[in-house]
């Protein structure tokens, strides 16, 4: 999972901290770092200009000669090829000595004939974000002579790109936010509050038809808006979306990829049009579902579907369906927002073949509380750049039946969490409560036990036992700060039985004297591989849950596998 440091900074005061620092302590404390990538260092050179003149190469049916202000005695002149060159608009030039994000040094050169002495230079090519048509066209007010780096926000960032597999158990670090509050703990710095009030604003508008009929969705909520024609996503919006891996696809879908970015809760949009009577549950066994991405899908008796007068148009918790999608011609959208159960979205994407964002982050179990910073987030975000949209319903939600209250209360007595620490907290309350209440954590703390009431965002298959709360305690303390200390074990020798000693010495037989290798295959076909080696091979059974769906034949015989082997050695 990718992590912007510029947009962490929106939650939690960083200034001094560096992006390296903050890798090293995510590594120590929370979960394992794999690189920190920088971008837009560099780019300082590349500055705001103002095209002149713009004429046309005399060898060239498409190159403009340019020649550009850029806040020195003389403008440089410039062959640039993008459509909209034109005298009057103000530009983003990469002066002589610019190394490129893609690694060009920008050179004097001689073009056709003519000679250039920088470029004008379009989003893509800076890697602020995917849209290439043309060279960057910036507000005429724009201060000419200024680095590029002032005037675009997020150009120069640092991404940390964190294991997915160290944030199994922890749902609520699938976001921007939940990263943010361990950061807030670990330099006790302050967090930013999100406030959901703005969701209440709207709590007298029509409420829309919203029903759950099937427990495996725990809560299920949905907010109509119109009037989003024409709206085009802001470049902070595209720029931060653009450095996690995703490009642009307009407003209404960058929204939602958006706020699960920020706050690790998928949200959906569906054409207001194609949606009515919007229900949970699952639909008749076979019948075929085309997702966005045109995967069909065969419905089985356990998979959720979101419904549309009884019609599904969304595979829950995996991907949106084809009949609902957005558009460019969509003004009026419905938002989803909810909560499934985790092991019914695991098995559903598992036997779809489909692997998205969304479902990625619901098979970990995520707290529904979350639905409602997803929504304020969405009503923030469209009053700050599509002020002109309505707002047409209430945000309606409901909730299963089976749905727990999760006000979890757990004790761990000081005797308990010396024991399992081999530290003496004598003199840490103020420490431990600390760290237990920038985590969220309500801690009652006197000279024999701590009590802490667990927050919602940790309990779910999370924090459940007096030892992981102790986990939260030590790895906030520093494992660093534990002094190894070796146990006392007797050592002695391991009886040699005489099956055993029999084994070691076939293999020892086997391998010195007829030079034979031992290898450790698995029980299934390597699909793949067989057909490369035009085998076909006898199965024992089929895997119901197997790792690759391709790989599901166990197998009846061993050579195939051996011929693997050789072939992989070969």
């Amino acid at each position: 999972m990718k992590i912007s440091v510029d947009w962490l900074r929106e939650y939690v005061d960083l200034k001094d901290i560096t992006a390296q620092q903050i890798a090293d302590k995510l590594t120590q404390i929370t979960c394992e770092v794999e690189e920190v990538v920088s971008l837009g260092r560099g780019l300082e050179s590349v500055v705001v200009g103002k095209i002149l003149t713009c004429d046309a190469h005399p060898q060239s049916d498409h190159l403009h000669l340019l020649t550009v202000d850029v806040g020195k005695k003389e403008p440089l002149h410039i062959v640039c090829g993008a459509p909209n060159a034109r005298a009057g608009i103000v530009v983003a030039v990469a002066t002589v000595g610019t190394v490129m994000p893609d690694g060009m040094e920008i050179v004097p050169a001689k073009i056709r004939g003519c000679e250039s002495f920088g470029m004008c230079c379009s989003y893509a090519e800076l890697g602020y974000k995917a849209e290439d048509e043309g060279i960057i066209e910036l507000p005429l007010d724009t201060k000419i002579g200024l680095s590029i780096t002032e005037v675009l926000p997020g150009l120069q960032d640092e991404i940390i790109d964190i294991d997915n597999k160290s944030l199994t158990n922890r749902p609520d670090l699938w976001g921007h936010y939940g990263i943010a509050r361990e950061l807030a703990v670990i330099f006790d710095r302050p967090l930013k509050p999100i406030d959901t009030a703005l969701v209440h604003e709207y709590d007298k508008l029509p409420a829309l038809n919203v029903k759950i009929e099937d427990n495996h969705c725990l809560s299920y909520g949905a907010i109509k808006m119109g009037n989003f024609g024409g709206v085009v996503s802001p470049d902070v919006m595209q720029n931060r979306l653009y450095k996690l891996g995703h490009n642009s696809h307009g407003f209404l879908v960058d929204l939602t990829n958006y706020v699960m970015f920020a706050f690790g809760n998928p949200l959906h949009a569906f054409d207001a049009q194609k949606v009515d009577k919007i229900s949970v549950g699952t639909v008749k066994a076979g019948t075929e579902f085309t997702t966005l991405k045109d995967n069909v899908v065969t419905a089985t008796k356990d998979m959720l579907f979101i419904k549309s007068n009884g019609q599904p148009i969304a595979l829950a918790g995996v991907m949106g369906g084809k009949n609902s999608e957005i558009t460019t011609e969509t003004t009026d959208t419905v938002f989803e927002v909810a909560t499934f159960d985790a092991s019914n979205i695991r098995r559903t994407s598992v036997a779809v073949g489909i692997r998205s964002d969304a479902s990625m982050r619901y098979e970990k179990a995520l707290d529904p509380e979350l639905n409602w910073l997803a929504v304020a987030e969405v009503l923030r975000l469209v009053r700050k750049y599509a002020p002109q949209v309505e707002v047409k319903s209430a945000f309606t939600r409901v909730v299963a039946d089976n749905l727990p209250v999760m006000t979890r209360e757990i004790v761990v007595t000081k005797k308990m969490l010396n024991s399992f620490t081999g530290v003496d907290f004598s003199g840490l309350d103020d420490m431990v409560e600390r760290k237990l209440t920038g985590l969220g954590f309500q801690p009652k703390i006197d000279a024999e036990k701590i009590v802490v009431t667990v927050p919602s965002w940790r309990a779910w298959k999370d924090v459940t036992t007096p030892a992981d709360v102790v986990e939260e305690i030590i790895r906030n303390y520093g494992y660093q700060n534990i002094q190894p200390v070796a146990p006392l074990v007797e050592i002695a020798p391991v009886p040699f039985t005489a099956v055993a000693k029999a084994k070691d010495t076939l293999k020892d037989l086997l391998a010195w004297k007829y030079a034979f290798s031992e290898v450790h295959t698995n029980i299934w076909y390597d699909t793949k591989t067989l057909k490369h080696l035009n085998l076909t091979a006898p199965s024992y059974a089929t895997v119901a849950n197997p790792f690759n769906k391709d790989d599901n034949q166990i197998r009846s015989s061993m050579l195939p596998s051996m011929l693997t082997v050789a072939s992989l050695n070969k």
